[in-house]
């Protein structure tokens, strides 16, 4: 598959290549290290389709390592050009990518698959393996459109150390930034005492974290694990907060095991985040053996807004998440997002705990209603129904209870809170433009919003399909107000009055075939039937 650049990044391609220089391996170097080290700043190293047996370091040179996917968009070099770690000169140095020696940005991998890692060992004064796959150690970079599959970091010669990164580890200082973008992270894996990020371990608060699929990663400890998919830490740096990004992911299918049931956050984990922004990600089918299945949070401030957790399982507490709120003043405010783990483990769903005073907000989501404790949080107006998808991409099925619940802006205590106006696949919100945006990552388009469909009252129309009229006889609906009839594009083109005899008879000869619903409001809730002309 080819992806097709917008016209400025190919202008600033083409104005970046000529005025830098093109080193080509094997044509230039037979190695990608050999290449590296003859290149100067601006230069761009282009690799062959192949696999290299090589662990390589950028020396912080601000430039570019690619794959061939760099000149034409081809995505089909990304995984036939593989950097292969797992043959060391020094074991102690066995990241297959390494940017530890003040990079930026401007030092920039594209197009690889990164295979094969053991992790570095030499960083710190006591023993610990840091990034199995790719390795940012007090520095910055930006990683993007890569495969990064099948790293380990696990015990050396029996002794059971901490480990943090199976597919990455970035420790980013104030005065440096990351960027990871579009990136394929899966079934990368950490083994030992305790350990964090199974696909991915942040530290630092300069970071977007955008586009990427972090899936199937895993921590398998004897103590506590955070964050089987992605654990993130901030560091406690003088000064303000950096851009700090989170969004358009999906986290899926990730595992956290301990021996001792420590583990926190199969899909994510964040400790001591300050100001981040949360949105449009997809958080499903992830596992822990301890607390929060999809998300666990231990002191955060942060906006999460518009995401799906679904479908996660803990083996303690908080299939869809579980958060631990120690310190006073951190607000964390959940609003337009869907979150409801339809598994059968009979414990709550949302996990609070620890917390001095209910400053983790919940409005306009649909959650679990028996399980939320609202002693330990604000909740306004929620809702408690199954959501209802379509797919195992949880996008929303046509009467999903998610359509049409959203809110654009939200006011708690003295701050405003704002939607998105894009969805995870840059979809415009709402949709329609008039109407009100769905809940979740996605914008399903669908045109039924706003109320929900009632469990109890049943419609039956006869016949349907019909030509000329048809009968529709109301069973178990009290207070029907009105019932209309409306087609595809969500045009009201007919309205009945309701019958004290709960039957109505459609009679329509201008009706243009096609199909059609008919939606019977009564008080605050519809029944919807599709019928047929």
């Amino acid at each position: 598959m080819k992806i097709k650049l917008p016209l400025l990044s190919i202008f600033l391609l083409i104005s970046h290549l000529l005025c830098a220089q093109l080193i080509y391996v094997p044509d230039d170097y037979s190695s990608v290290q050999s290449a590296i080290d003859a290149a100067s700043a601006g230069d761009t190293v282009v690799v062959a389709e192949d696999t290299y047996f090589e662990n390589i370091d950028f020396k912080g040179k601000p430039i570019t390592v690619a794959s061939k996917f760099i000149l034409d968009g081809d995505t089909a070099h990304i995984s036939k050009t593989i950097l292969n770690g797992s043959q060391p000169t020094d074991e102690d140095r066995a990241s297959v990518v390494t940017l530890r020696s003040g990079e930026d940005t401007s030092s920039v991998l594209i197009g690889f698959k990164i295979t094969g890692g053991k992790g570095c060992f030499d960083l710190e004064d006591y023993p610990m393996g840091y990034g199995g796959g790719i390795l940012i150690y007090e520095s910055g970079g930006k990683i993007t459109h890569n495969i990064i599959a099948y790293n380990h970091l696990g015990p050396s010669e029996g002794f059971p150390l901490p480990y943090a990164g199976g597919g990455i580890y970035a420790n980013v200082p104030r005065n440096h930034r990351a960027i990871i973008r579009d990136n394929m992270i899966r079934n990368n894996s950490c083994s030992g005492d305790i350990g964090s990020g199974g696909g991915v371990n942040l530290l630092g608060e300069n970071f977007i974290f955008e586009n990427n699929s972090v899936l199937d990663n895993t921590l398998d400890m004897m103590g506590e694990g955070m964050g089987a998919g992605v654990y993130w830490q901030f560091m406690y740096y003088q000064g303000s907060i950096g851009e700090v990004l989170f969004r358009n992911n999906i986290i899926k299918g990730n595992a956290g095991y301990s021996e001792v049931q420590a583990g926190k956050g199969g899909g994510l984990a964040f400790s001591f985040i300050e100001e981040i922004e949360f949105y449009n990600n997809i958080i499903c089918d992830n596992y822990t053996e301890g607390v929060g299945g999809g998300i666990f949070f231990n002191d955060v401030r942060a906006s999460f807004f518009h995401n799906t957790v679904a479908d996660n399982e803990a083996a303690d507490m908080g299939n869809s998440l579980s958060i631990y709120m120690e310190s006073s003043g951190y607000d964390l405010v959940f609003y337009n997002n869907i979150l409801w783990s339809d598994i059968q483990n009979e414990i709550p769903d949302i996990h609070l705990w620890g917390m001095r005073d209910p400053r983790t907000s919940f409005y306009y989501n649909i959650i679990q209603e028996a399980i939320l404790q609202e002693d330990s949080a604000i909740v306004l107006n929620n809702c408690y129904r199954k959501p209802g998808f379509r797919n195992d991409a949880y996008e929303l099925s046509e009467f999903s209870t998610a359509i049409g619940r959203g809110i654009d802006s939200v006011q708690i205590d003295a701050r405003w809170y704002y939607s998105h106006p894009v969805d995870i696949l840059g979809n415009v919100r709402p949709n329609p433009i008039d109407s009100h945006m769905d809940l979740g990552a996605y914008e399903s388009g669908f045109l039924f919003t706003g109320i929900q469909t009632r469990r109890t009252g049943k419609l039956r129309i006869y016949p349907n399909p019909f030509h000329i009229s048809a009968k529709l006889e109301l069973e178990n609906i009290p207070t029907v107000q009105k019932i209309e009839m409306i087609n595809l594009r969500g045009e009201t083109v007919m309205r009945m009055h309701p019958s004290t005899e709960n039957s109505v008879r459609i009679q329509r000869n201008n009706l243009p075939s096609g199909l059609y619903f008919l939606k019977v409001l009564a008080d605050t809730e519809y029944v919807l039937k599709m019928v047929i002309k």
